[in-house]
């Protein structure tokens, strides 16, 4: 997770060997939104250094039926 400057916060891993920290398979990410406009730190591939910054920018709860979600509105590069 991460603040609104982007800085690392609550980490969720998929690094076993990380004991301390919360495991991907066990985590809900719903259960870390912590407000509408939630900012999480991605990292892909730890070799590559895949980086996205994401931004939850609101919740629906109305659902279109023609919508998979989640839905990505907005992206910069490649």
């Amino acid at each position: 997770m991460s603040n609104d400057n982007w800085h690392k916060g609550k980490e969720i891993t998929s690094d076993a060997s990380k004991k301390k920290v919360m495991q991907a398979k066990d985590a809900v990410l719903k259960n870390y939104i912590e407000d509408p406009h939630q900012k999480i730190y991605f990292i892909y591939d730890f070799e590559k250094e895949w980086t996205f910054l994401i931004e939850l920018q609101k919740i629906n709860t109305v659902i279109d039926n023609k919508t998979s979600y989640p839905v990505c509105v907005k992206k910069a590069g490649a």
